[in-house]
């Protein structure tokens, strides 16, 4: 069947089949319509003219008032010898009117004629038999058809177009031309199908696309992942060169690349590795699709969370040159990454991006890149300090090292793990270290030095050794002060006295603070333990020194007072 067959069925019965095969191709189908065109067309009509023009002869013996009505029919009774005349021709024209006024009456007419046609010949030695497949053959037919201006062109696409991509088709040895159909694209699967070895089943394809390549991929991923990356490398490099001839450039690139989360975490690893063995592929798969890559970024998230450096600044390079780098994708690309690199428990991955993918950010030439850099900065950093200072795997690691030093014996029981970095706990250390100073005023009397201490408990020492010092200088200053006074009061003179009491004549020595008492006067003086004051009279008086002194003057007693009788 032809192309106009296969969509509309055999259009006109089957009347223009000019080579009598059973079908009618582009060429016999595009003269039918020209011929049944031209036979649509209505005929050009001609116009009957009359003549208007009347003159009147006096010779005629019937009125023109008896046929005025005659005028709707443009027959004037001065043309007419005769009435019966030109009643005659009235009933002539009313007959011709009746006709004209009736439904029109389509007749069928058969039409029979033969047609040369001079380029049916060229299409008819075009044989399927002389091709190696479908494709081959409908390229070749539709080539001529399109040199001979009868062939169909799709809407935004242009004859040059078409005729070129016959000729590819035709000329080409490449894999691509194998597989390109006129007007279905690429048989992507079909291709597979015959140059692999493949773990699963798949429809054959010849003229058209049946199996969806996305699909058929992911089934081939789960049965032998590194098949399926080595299926997608050949595919690319096959391909990807002829993305003018693709029905949907979607179809190899993104519609694998989208889902890529979805796959098993071996196809990534596969992938990964081969993004590095053979960097034309990962240009080809990711600079030069025709989308941006959006899918990229599962691919450098992995790869910066198992510490493949080198592999994602070679993948992030390569989005970096895409074409639509430049634009909004790229802000929404790096974001994302940023994102997907937050997951909250670590930040190796994080401070991964930050330190090799970064710099290759910060080379981009992108006003728009550029001018949110430090926002990209701020996001990254912020997420760093909070993981690092929350998660308790990161709290005697890395930049809180410094805290094993105090883990086991923190100084002033000062936990560490409420300090981000060492000079904040000692400063704290230091805090509570010298506190006990500011309870310690008493210090500046013993003329202690407190910044030349390090410790309560040196100060107590120090304290203790300067209360001691002052304590010998003072004993040794009240014994010297004791000696003076032992000099003065050995060279005192004192007074002392002789008492009887009225009941024995034994005299008793007491000092008396008087000096002008004398021999008989009465006096009053304390006797026994309890000092009781009694009457006696001086029966003598003497003055001596300490040392001559008759008794101890500090167990001496003393005269209480003179004793006068008139009070």
């Amino acid at each position: 069947m032809g192309f106009f067959d296969d969509i509309f069925g055999q259009p006109f019965g089957g009347m223009f089949d000019m080579n009598g095969d059973g079908k009618t191709d582009l060429g016999e189908e595009w003269l039918g319509y020209m011929i049944i065109n031209e036979c649509m067309k209505d005929d050009e009509k001609e116009i009957p003219s009359y003549d208007t023009s009347f003159s009147i002869d006096d010779d005629t013996d019937f009125s023109e008032s008896d046929y005025e009505d005659d005028f709707d029919y443009a027959v004037y009774s001065n043309d007419y010898d005769t009435e019966e005349e030109c009643i005659e021709e009235l009933e002539e024209i009313e007959n011709e009117k009746y006709i004209t006024n009736q439904p029109e009456v389509t007749i069928p007419i058969e039409l029979k004629f033969t047609v040369e046609f001079s380029g049916q010949d060229e299409l008819d030695q075009i044989k399927e038999a002389d091709f190696a497949n479908k494709r081959q053959y409908e390229a070749a037919y539709y080539l001529c058809e399109l040199r001979q201006d009868i062939g169909y062109v799709p809407y935004k696409s242009t004859k040059e177009t078409e005729m070129e991509k016959c000729s590819f088709i035709l000329a080409s040895e490449s894999i691509a031309a194998r597989y390109l159909t006129v007007f279905d694209g690429f048989l992507y699967v079909q291709a597979v199908k015959e140059n692999f070895k493949l773990p699963i089943i798949v429809r054959d394809e010849d003229e058209e696309v049946i199996n969806d390549f996305g699909e058929f991929f992911m089934e081939v991923v789960e049965e032998d992942p590194k098949l399926a990356v080595d299926i997608w490398e050949w595919v690319i490099k096959e391909f990807g060169s002829y993305k003018m001839y693709m029905q949907n450039d979607w179809t190899i690139y993104n519609s694998i690349l989208t889902p890529i989360s979805d796959y098993p975490d071996e196809f990534l690893t596969f992938l990964i590795k081969r993004f590095i063995e053979n960097i034309e592929f990962c240009n080809a798969l990711i600079s030069e699709n025709p989308q941006f890559p959006y899918g990229v970024i599962d691919i450098i998230t992995k790869t910066l969370a198992t510490n493949h450096i080198k592999e994602s600044q070679i993948i992030f390079t390569a989005v970096a040159m895409n074409a639509k780098a430049k634009s909004k994708d790229m802000e929404i690309f790096i974001w994302t990454i940023i994102q997907e690199c937050s997951n909250w428990e670590e930040l190796e991955t994080m401070e991964n991006f930050k330190e090799n993918i970064l710099p290759i950010i910060k080379k981009m030439n992108s006003k728009r890149i550029q001018r949110l850099l430090p926002k990209f900065t701020e996001e990254i950093d912020s997420y760093i300090t909070q993981v690092e200072s929350s998660k308790e795997k990161y709290q005697y690691v890395r930049r809180f090292e410094w805290r094993v030093k105090y883990k086991e014996a923190p100084l002033f029981d000062i936990n560490p793990l409420n300090y981000e970095i060492e000079q904040e706990y000692l400063e704290a250390v230091d805090v509570k270290r010298n506190a006990w100073r500011k309870t310690h005023a008493e210090s500046k009397f013993y003329g202690i030095d407190l910044s030349k201490i390090d410790s309560e408990e040196e100060y107590q020492k120090e304290l203790k050794r300067k209360r001691e010092e002052i304590k010998f200088d003072s004993t040794r200053l009240q014994d010297q002060n004791n000696s003076c006074e032992q000099k003065i009061k050995d060279s005192e003179i004192y007074n002392f006295c002789a008492v009887v009491f009225h009941e024995g004549y034994s005299p008793y020595t007491y000092l008396c603070d008087y000096e002008n008492i004398k021999i008989g006067d009465i006096v009053v003086v304390p006797v026994g333990r309890k000092n009781r004051e009694t009457l006696a009279m001086v029966v003598a008086t003497s003055k001596h020194t300490r040392l001559t002194a008759p008794l101890e003057i500090e167990n001496a007693k003393k005269v209480i007072r003179i004793y006068n009788p008139c009070k």
